[in-house]
């Protein structure tokens, strides 16, 4: 019996840090902005295939209070900011985001010339993105809470440069030049609505040594990537950031923004594991081209992420690195793949 007693003792403990974290994060939400910049290359694993390069440069305003804006001084994108429905949350502030990137895709074997018709086609696509993020609590608990959602325009084929990209880099680093990006998708038009949200539960307190669990959920809809998602990450370290998670570059958002001016240490590190599982309803990069005929495989249905890594952080800088792998993404693949993911993060 004592067992149990002090067994359930620690649970009432361990919610009681949960809700006393909660309580303390980011009242004010009153972070100011920041700008990321993400490399992603499968190089860092040593091998040259599939999704073999990604680079993202990201940008987020300051929070602004939807309880104080005044809706005469605002645009379209900041109404939508107070007057978009929220679900099972009530949100604090929000901010926008503004973002660009490069995503290039190729077979297993880039010596070969030809066309492989049972391996994933050449591709490369060049976006830019607007965000409106939002971030509350939730109504019964106040559990801290973000959404994203985003819009990203872009083009997929020659246009998007990713033949001339990895032709530079290997030329730079005196690798063995690609020998079929003749064969990649045509050029297209590329349209993609994504959300995502988070939920944040800290174990411990807001400051020196803790540990949160972060669920999201999420969805992309569009001509690049059509799927639903669910995921979540666990974080172990020192003055852990009040944010909801790692930024990496085959993301569904735009997860943080600058300092918090109500937080008393701002110096941190921490490692993380996390996952996510998607159900692909649509993948071009796969598939092929959705408005023209094309080289393109059977993409698998579902398709799951699992991820590692460190981060440090401080007041104005934060930087981060992590080994990704990636579970079978075409029916006809025989391995699985990884890449690294590095980003580095200024805040002002």
């Amino acid at each position: 019996m004592p067992t149990i007693r002090n067994g359930i003792s620690l649970l009432i403990l361990s919610l009681g840090l949960s809700s006393q974290a909660a309580d303390n994060f980011d009242r004010d939400y009153n972070q100011g902005p920041s700008f990321t910049i993400i490399e992603e290359n499968d190089l860092f694993v040593d091998t040259d295939r599939h999704y073999t390069q990604g680079i993202r440069l990201c940008y987020l305003t300051g929070d602004k209070r939807i309880a104080e804006q005044d809706p005469d001084d605002e645009h379209f994108i900041e109404r939508s900011g107070r007057s978009m429905l929220a679900w099972g949350y009530d949100p604090k502030s929000y901010r926008i985001g503004y973002e660009v990137g490069q995503n290039m895709f190729t077979p297993r074997d880039i010596t070969l010339p030809g066309a492989q018709p049972n391996d994933r086609p050449y591709a490369g696509w060049l976006y830019f993105g607007l965000n409106l993020q939002r971030r509350g609590e939730t109504s019964q608990h106040g559990t801290p809470t973000m959404e994203n959602l985003s819009v990203l325009a872009g083009i997929i084929g020659p246009w998007s440069l990713a033949k001339e990209a990895q032709i530079w880099v290997h030329e730079i680093r005196g690798f063995g030049l690609p020998q079929g990006w003749h064969h990649q998708l045509k050029n297209e038009p590329a349209l993609a609505l994504r959300y995502q949200r988070f939920w944040l539960y800290r174990f411990g307190p807001r400051y020196k040594f803790n540990f949160d669990i972060i669920p999201d959920v999420g969805f992309s809809a569009g001509n690049p990537l059509t799927a639903a998602q669910v995921g979540g990450t666990v974080r172990l370290g020192w003055n852990i950031p009040d944010d909801f998670g790692v930024q990496y570059g085959d993301a569904l958002s735009i997860v943080s923004g600058g300092p918090s001016p109500t937080r008393k240490s701002h110096w941190g590190f921490y490692a993380y594991a996390g996952a996510s599982g998607r159900a692909v309803a649509y993948n071009t990069f796969i598939d092929g081209n959705i408005f023209r005929s094309g080289p393109g495989v059977t993409h698998e249905p579902l398709v799951a992420d699992l991820r590692i890594g460190v981060v440090a952080t401080s007041k104005y800088l934060e930087a981060g690195f992590s080994l990704i792998n990636r579970t079978e993404e075409y029916q006809a693949q025989t391995e699985r793949d990884a890449y690294g993911s590095m980003y580095f993060r200024v805040k002002w």
